[in-house]
Parts: C-alpha cells; structure tokens; sequence
C-alpha cells in the first residue's frame, strides 16, 4: 500500500466515523476490493510466491472486514432511524 493510499484512507475513513455516513465508505470498499483483488492476482501471476500472498493478504482482508463490517453497522442504525422518523 503507498503513502497515498493510506493517507486517503485514513481521511476518508476519519470523515465516515465522524459524519456517521455509510455512502463515504462504498468508494474505500470498492478501491480496497479491487486493489486487494488485482494484488493478489499480479502477485501470483507475475512473482508466484505463495509465501508472501499468504501475510499481506490476511492483513489487507482483515482491514477490509472491519470497514465492512463498520459500514454494514452504519447502513443497519440509518435505516432503523428513517424507520422511527416514520412511525412518528
């Protein structure tokens, strides 16, 4: 992951918590899916090193899951709220 990438997350990721809005993690969740998905494959294809897919990619889905499973979290409380505006 470049410095890039890690400073946009940590923005991105900073405004979502903060603003409570589940739309500012989909553009982190899709890069991130992709990126890991490409990653592995290129890893494979071009260096084919097992060893190495292995570490990077349990830390790399693990990251992921825990932003999915925030995100999944935001989506579920937003929709018991627009439920409750409309009951009352």
């Amino acid at each position: 992951m470049s410095l890039n990438m890690i400073v946009c997350s940590v923005l991105l990721l900073a405004a979502a918590v903060k603003n409570r809005n589940e739309k500012l993690l989909l553009p982190w969740l899709v890069v991130g899916a992709s990126t890991f998905t490409i990653g592995i494959i290129i890893i494979y294809l071009l260096l084919n090193l097992v060893a190495y897919i292995g570490p990077s990619s349990i830390v790399a889905l693990s990251f992921w899951l825990v932003v999915y499973s925030y995100y999944r979290q935001l989506e579920k409380n937003q929709q018991e709220r627009k439920f409750t505006q409309f009951i009352f």
